[in-house]
């Protein structure tokens, strides 16, 4: 399913554009319309029109050599070159997700006009990285297919005495043949056609996907930016350019400029070209710092390195997929050139999503003179916060959509990759399939026995094991995370020393990690167990023996024997028994499941307690107490790291994600009518979207010590019409349960 995504801020919508050339006097690289919010009109992109070969040509060399230990391929990007030709897939993963793009969809949207019939396999280049294997594996329905159907197969294989067979008979019969790839074929004499299905799976499921430049993806480099899976942000205020500095200028501090890392308000010391604005009250003498001077530190995870760790100052009006920069500055004809900067990604198992900093540029964007109005993207109160900073309270107030699809960083939220709820491949539960596992492993906290033989220990609610890589990353992030580690990793069962590691355990592998690895490793066990026989029905996986077989791979690994009568060094189970009581398991919990993840919307007029700790409100917690700075307005409920959170009443999820790193954190906003909102605060796993409807006693998250906070707790709020008013008014003051 491709959604779009766009911010809304109150007026300032996308339905105030006007689709005709801006009435100011600037110059554009870009198709432009106009962005309209009151009496100013800004031109922005017209990204209906606008595609990445349509992008001007890069006016600068840059080159990308991949730090050790990262299998990315170098790049070298030459004067000229459009952003099609440079750009990969992956750059993309979680901006602008092309990777859930099917060639069908890219083809009915392109402004180039083809047939995909009439496409030949070479112009496809990720198809030379395919396998049989793989083909078979992801195409559904393709195994079925007999030899001689699917002739670039047929050209790959080239024994006639498979002809007749289907392409699963022969995989079965020659497991090695699984390993051909299509590139070692001539594909000039082949079209897209030629391989049922192709055209209707994601990118995103063929090998090696994000290495695929854009260009190589047919239709993709004339495909328009407003029909990619998720829109470009355009939002926020609107400035008037009042004068042009040039480079001799110094110690400017009064800045709205800077990167995702330093934020947006980086002081300049010296060559401080800009444009200082005007035209509201909050941009009044702000100053846009130039770029081209100064370089303010970016990217993140082990690609943070690249350029010196370095990238231009500016801001980020359009969102995370690439960067506007005031480049020159002309004083003398009051002109202000600006350009954009894109970068590389990329998502490495166990670590996650890293990136350079944006460094690949300039390319020539929008130019302006004095008087002329510009786009700068969202404010805070001091004006620095842009489109993917953090989001303060005052915004969110006036900004219910924010929180739509989008977490403070202008991307999808973080949190989408950790929430269970709703159906996997295959239609498998995730919710019930993790509560099924979770009750024959233990909870979030569970520190299982060292197994010598295998060299590590089962942590938590999946019960994954210290020697596995992606664990032992994700881990290590943490601070402290690799002491842990060995710690975990010394042969000791006993009862006071499991007790001791299962206190730390919430610090170093959090909830939302046991999640998001649960959720990626059981994709990738649900692909594998699909493509299996189940023995008894000679049919592939399905229903609850799918299920059983899924149990089977968690407990024995993805070779281990259908229906084994192996067992873990404890004897408790064999691989077959596990697989049969995860399967009663996920029988009862999908029916909890079901309840959990779908809410009606309905306040019930009582309050309910929003955790499941039976202890008093803390000394300190209380609402009014006084807080030196601020006067707190809400109670704190001190439980551990990873207690549920539960939705006080029912109603909609006003916000949900990241707010300002000073105060919430990460912050849930539940609006439940007649002017009664509650304020959930800390959080360090978010359950639930903007917009979606929750019935009392949902769990909307986890508890966690995100922003300002000295230890995990649920700082909790009531706020009617507004203003904050003491939870406990609305709680029951009886015994709590």
């Amino acid at each position: 399913v491709i959604l779009c995504f766009v911010l809304s801020l109150g007026v300032m919508t996308i339905s105030s554009f006007n689709r005709v050339t801006a009435q100011v006097p600037s110059t554009s690289f870009v198709a432009i319309q106009n962005y309209s919010q009151g009496n100013l009109n800004a031109p922005v992109p017209d990204w209906s029109q606008i595609t990445f070969a349509s992008l001007p040509p890069i006016n600068q060399n840059a080159e990308f050599v991949p730090p050790n230990g990262l299998s990315l391929n170098s790049r070298s990007i030459q004067v000229g070159m459009t952003a099609d030709q440079y750009l990969k897939l992956g750059d993309f993963q979680d901006s602008l997700y092309l990777q859930n793009l099917t060639l069908e969809q890219i083809s009915s949207s392109s402004q180039a006009k083809y047939d995909l019939s009439q496409v030949v396999l070479k112009g496809f280049g990720l198809i030379r990285e395919q396998t049989l294997g793989s083909l078979v594996e992801t195409i559904p329905g393709l195994g079925d297919f007999s030899v001689e159907q699917v002739p670039p197969i047929a050209a790959l294989l080239k024994q006639s005495n498979l002809l007749g067979r289907s392409l699963n008979e022969i995989l079965k019969w020659k497991p090695n043949l699984a390993d051909l790839k299509l590139g070692s074929i001539n594909l000039d004499q082949f079209s897209i056609a030629d391989i049922p299905g192709l055209k209707d799976i994601p990118l995103e499921n063929l090998q090696q996907w994000q290495n695929s430049a854009i260009a190589d993806v047919p239709g993709l480099k004339d495909m328009p930016f407003s029909k990619f899976p998720v829109a470009l942000v355009t939002a926020g205020a609107i400035g008037v350019i009042d004068i042009a500095y040039g480079e001799k200028e110094s110690d400017r501090a009064n800045t709205i400029t800077g990167s995702d890392v330093q934020g947006f308000r980086v002081p300049c010391q010296k060559n401080c070209a800009y444009a200082e604005l005007t035209g509201t009250e909050a941009l009044h003498g702000k100053q846009w710092i130039s770029g081209k001077y100064q370089k303010v530190k970016g990217g993140s995870g082990p690609l943070a390195v690249v350029n010196g760790g370095k990238e231009p100052t500016g801001r980020h009006p359009y969102g995370k997929a690439f960067k506007v920069v005031i480049w020159d500055v002309v004083e003398s004809e009051g002109r202000v050139d600006t350009a954009i900067f894109f970068r590389i990604c990329h998502r490495v198992f166990g670590i996650g999503k890293t990136c350079t900093p944006y460094f690949i540029g300039p390319i020539p964007f929008m130019s302006y003179h004095e008087e002329n109005p510009i786009l700068v993207g969202l404010l805070d109160n001091e004006g620095g916060a842009t489109t993917g900073a953090s989001i303060p309270q005052e915004v969110l107030d006036k900004a219910k959509a924010v929180g739509v699809s989008l977490s403070e960083n202008g991307e999808l939220s973080e949190f989408a990759d950790t929430s269970l709820c709703g159906s996997g491949l295959g239609g498998v539960d995730l919710a019930a399939l993790a509560s099924g596992i979770s009750g024959i492993e233990g909870g979030y906290g569970s520190a299982g026995y060292f197994d010598p033989e295998a060299g590590g220990r089962g942590l938590g609610r999946y019960q994954y094991m210290t020697f596995r890589d992606d664990v032992r990353s994700i881990i290590a992030k943490h601070p402290g995370g690799e002491d842990f580690l060995r710690r975990a990793d010394i042969n000791d069962n006993s009862s006071a020393y499991r007790t001791a590691l299962e206190r730390e355990l919430p610090n170093y592998f959090t909830q939302a990690d046991q999640d998001a690895l649960f959720k990626q490793d059981q994709t990738n066990n649900i692909r594998i167990a699909m493509q299996q026989t189940d023995p008894t029905t000679g049919q592939p996986f399905t229903g609850m023996r799918l299920i059983e077989r899924l149990g089977q791979i968690h407990f024995g690994g993805a070779n281990s024997a259908i229906d084994g009568g192996s067992s873990d060094i404890h004897g408790r189970l064999s691989i077959h028994d596990y697989g049969k009581e995860l399967a009663r398991n996920y029988q009862s919990a999908s029916k909890q499941s079901s309840r959990d993840c779908a809410g009606n919307g309905k306040a019930t007029g009582k309050m309910i307690y929003p955790e499941g700790a039976n202890a008093p409100t803390p000394p300190g917690g209380y609402f009014g107490a006084d807080r030196g700075d601020h006067v707190h307005a809400g109670v704190d409920f001190s439980v551990p790291m990873g207690t549920p959170i539960k939705a006080a009443d029912g109603g909609v999820v006003e916000f949900a994600g990241r707010t300002d790193p000073d105060g919430y954190g990460t912050l849930i906003i539940v609006d439940h009518g007649n002017g009664l909102k509650t304020y959930y605060g800390h959080p360090s796993q978010i359950n639930v979207k903007t917009g979606q409807k929750i019935s009392q006693g949902q769990v909307i998250g986890q508890v966690g010590a995100e922003g300002d906070s000295t230890g995990p707790h649920l700082h909790f709020e009531v706020r009617r019409n507004g203003s904050p008013v003491d939870p406990m008014r609305y709680l029951p003051q009886e015994s709590r349960q």
